[in-house]
């Protein structure tokens, strides 16, 4: 079972990767927009 949820969540892992890079290239965001607002935050 480890190796199954190993690979399992590999794959969610690459998914949301995938996801997110979609989503900000959509919103026009730069590829570095989660650094920079976490650099803003206080």
């Amino acid at each position: 079972i480890p190796e199954q949820w190993e690979a399992w969540r590999n794959d969610l892992i690459s998914l949301l990767e995938e996801y997110k890079n979609i989503n900000t290239k959509m919103m026009g965001f730069p590829d570095d927009w989660q650094e920079r607002l976490n650099c803003h935050k206080i």
